[in-house]
């Protein structure tokens, strides 16, 4: 299966190695230049024990991709991961600033694409914000219909 996973922190790399190990083939996508062309290589950008080699390995089997264009992400990918970091505020909440970025991104290529990967929401956040700030947004975005047109699921890495 050909998976795209947005934003490659730790929760990123590590289901991605994972994934890998599974057969997947994988294209990693993050807006900071020196991780892409890490994975573009083959090399992990932390350090986790197993991750290096299953990288190193999915590069050589051609499996490993890695790119900071959305589009090229989700050209042919089935399903699309969402693992970017929803740190905490002052006040105990949660900053889900990324994860709406992303669901945007993404959602604006939909909307031109006949692309219908399963859109996976990995980051750390309450169910609500999935009702109330995710499906919204690609909805609004994309011009299709979640549960009809296309699908999430919410799979948290944390909770």
């Amino acid at each position: 299966m050909r998976i795209s996973i947005f934003g490659m922190g730790y929760v990123g790399i590590v289901s991605g190695a994972c994934l890998l190990r599974d057969g997947h083939e994988i294209s990693g996508v993050d807006p900071v230049a020196a991780k892409v062309a890490d994975l573009a290589q083959g090399r992990s950008p932390i350090q986790e024990p197993g991750v290096a080699r299953l990288l190193s390995e999915g590069h050589k089997d051609g499996r490993l991709r890695a790119t900071a264009k959305t589009q090229d992400a989700l050209t042919n990918c089935q399903m699309a991961w969402i693992c970017v970091g929803t740190p905490s505020e002052a006040d105990g909440g949660i900053n889900l600033s990324a994860v709406e970025n992303v669901t945007v991104r993404i959602a604006r290529e939909l909307r031109d694409s006949k692309a219908r990967p399963l859109i996976v929401l990995r980051s750390a956040c309450l169910p609500g914000p999935t009702a109330d700030l995710v499906i919204p947004r690609l909805e609004k975005r994309s011009g299709l219909s979640v549960g009809k047109d296309i699908h999430l699921v919410y799979h948290p890495e944390f909770l």
